[in-house]
């Protein structure tokens, strides 16, 4: 079986896009994994993101026999040293695959919402292009809110819990969020499970 491509920088300093005073710090491994194998193969039809998966499970494999801590890297907005660590960090950037719509077989049989609107979102991508992504979706689907810009990735945006001005509807994105209507702000219906997956519901048009 191929390996997931991955890049791996030890020793090297970190900082946040801002470049906050005493914010970051040397760390010992800087992962960037990508969505390829080494061998040039194709992932599995339907799995896109399997390089990168399997990238991520290789580093905490890593992480847990080295006993070391690892966070993941979004866009690095934060100000303060919430993502950072001295042991290992993932840069997720590069891990942006996004699939709007699952199989029946894909879901709990017990499900009852409409499987179209289900999307599978990797942790790389960012506030804009998952929001554009999911405009241009048949049928057009949206975030419930976001924070003041669109930069951060899923990733950070979990991790730093970004949110909008919308009293009522809580943060961005949490592990598995119900994406409600753009015309309702009121629908916050949040649930947690292991997988960074975007529950979308249909765009209200007007």
């Amino acid at each position: 079986m191929p390996n997931p491509v991955m890049t791996i920088k030890p020793g090297v300093a970190w900082s946040n896009f801002h470049s906050t005073s005493n914010v970051g710090g040397r760390v010992g491994k800087l992962f960037i994994p990508f969505n390829a194998w080494d061998d040039g193969s194709a992932p599995p039809a339907g799995q896109p993101f399997a390089p990168g998966l399997a990238g991520l499970k290789a580093i905490v494999q890593q992480a847990e026999s080295a006993s070391m801590r690892v966070r993941a890297l979004g866009s690095s907005w934060s100000l303060n040293n919430i993502a950072f660590v001295k042991d290992y960090l993932v840069d997720t950037t590069n891990l942006a695959e996004l699939l709007v719509g699952f199989s029946q077989g894909s879901v709990d049989p017990s499900y009852r919402g409409e499987i179209a609107s289900l999307v599978y979102a990797q942790c790389g991508n960012t506030i804009s292009k998952l929001n554009n992504d999911l405009a241009n979706a048949n049928p057009p689907l949206a975030l419930p809110t976001s924070g003041a810009s669109n930069g951060q990735t899923i990733a950070g945006a979990m991790s730093t819990g970004t949110h909008g001005s919308a009293i009522a509807v809580g943060t961005a994105l949490r592990r598995e969020t119900w994406a409600a209507p753009r015309t309702d702000p009121s629908v916050q219906s949040y649930r947690t499970r292991l997988l960074l997956r975007v529950r979308s519901s249909k765009r209200s048009q007007g």
